[in-house]
């Protein structure tokens, strides 16, 4: 499977989340795939389990799980956290592929409240030349957070879990991401829609410890760590 997972990360531009009604979905998904017409996007299992994606209309790739044990994980985050399967999975998975998320619909983010920690507000409409910029940069949010989320993740979790203090480890978090916002520049406002949101599932992991445990104890669990950067469609 490694083979496979290197594969597709090399190619990547995005991964696709949404919870739209289907003719809905589908619409969003068209005018995405125009965009899109030679990169690859990703698409969660969970995600075509739920929405016929017409693949003829882009290059889409489903999504595996590196890490089998990745899924068990996430099922019992599920349940614990009381957050949707497919929330997490699209989210782990755009962490784990170093990839933006690509949220279809405004719609969407009610089921993703818990786990965005900060958000761009855009007060008018984007030319095309612009959304394709912005696609660029939030791509470049994710990569350049990469590896420094994980591994401030990992410090916070291991505190967390000795029941020590890591509040310095997260105020850092907290202001790496205010420092990012600022790529934002050309379209930020003080409010309007949401625009570029940045999620995080280690907020989750710290209230629960035997999940962060499994976490840390699996070859490829930090790799869901990561900040990640998403754009709303």
């Amino acid at each position: 499977m490694a083979y496979r997972y290197a594969a597709i990360v090399k190619n990547l531009r995005g991964v696709i989340y949404s919870n739209m009604r289907v003719e809905d979905f589908l619409e969003k998904f068209s005018w995405l795939m125009k965009r899109f017409r030679y990169r690859t996007l990703g698409v969660p299992p969970s995600l075509l389990e739920k929405y016929p994606i017409p693949r003829e209309l882009g290059t889409i790739v489903e999504l595996i799980y590196p890490s089998s044990p990745l899924r068990e994980i996430l099922r019992k985050l599920s349940k614990a956290s009381s957050i949707p399967f497919q929330v997490l999975e699209a989210t782990a998975l755009a962490s784990t592929y170093v990839s933006p998320l690509i949220i279809l619909g405004h719609e969407s983010l009610e089921l993703l409240k818990a786990i965005i920690v900060d958000t761009v507000y855009r007060a008018r409409k984007l030319t095309l030349k612009e959304w394709k910029l912005h696609f660029r940069i939030v791509d470049y949010t994710t990569l350049d957070l990469y590896i420094w989320s994980l591994e401030n993740a990992l410090k916070i979790l291991r505190n967390s879990i000795k029941e020590m203090d890591f509040s310095h480890e997260l105020n850092e978090r907290i202001n790496r991401i205010r420092e990012d916002k600022k790529r934002y520049w050309r379209v930020i406002a003080e409010e309007g829609e949401p625009f570029i949101s940045y999620l995080d599932l280690l907020p989750l992991l710290v209230e629960t410890k035997e999940i962060a445990e499994k976490v840390i104890g699996l070859d490829w669990g930090p790799a869901i760590l990561g900040i990640v950067g998403s754009i709303i469609v």
